[in-house]
């Protein structure tokens, strides 16, 4: 997995200076988030008028989950969790206010950095954009038009 999240600022000098942008733990944008398994592998939303857009990608193994967003030149985990993962899981990732949220077995686990993009649920189930491949099995994934309460998360973990 990932080592670690942007900062609020990485992500400001990523989105302001583009191909540009000095992150000091990384040779370029991509390297970080390149080729892990992508349950949900971002699919670039944004350029031209639409720069100020993103894709979501969720990368998940047996060292955590890792949230990205896909854009143009921008490829940032916006939030990495480093729980070890055995077994079967209930993941799910909630934005509130361009924000991430990561809740594992419907328990609140963490919130990543604001992003900069309007976030848009594009992505390829199970891998594939080139980025990295899950191996292992998904369940009933589900995409909502609206955040879902704390409440609404535990009952889906807690349902057979």
């Amino acid at each position: 997995m990932y080592p670690r999240a942007l900062t609020a600022d990485e992500i400001r000098r990523l989105t302001t200076q583009g191909e540009a942008a000095e992150i000091p733990w990384s040779l370029s944008k991509q390297s970080g988030t390149m080729a892990l398994p992508y349950a949900l592998a971002p699919v670039s939303r944004g350029g031209g008028s639409d720069a100020g857009h993103a894709g979501v990608g969720v990368a998940v193994g047996t060292t955590g989950v890792s949230v990205c967003e896909r854009s143009d030149a921008y490829l940032p985990s916006l939030l990495v969790d480093t729980r070890p993962l055995h077994g079967w899981n209930h993941i799910a990732v909630v934005y509130r206010d361009h924000q991430p949220t990561l809740y594992l077995n419907g328990v609140f686990e963490k919130a990543g950095c604001h992003s900069p993009k309007t976030v848009h649920p594009v992505f390829d189930l199970g891998g594939g954009s080139g980025l990295g491949s899950y191996i292992g099995t998904l369940d009933d994934v589900r995409v909502y038009n609206r955040a879902l309460t704390d409440a609404e998360i535990q009952a889906l973990a807690a349902a057979p």
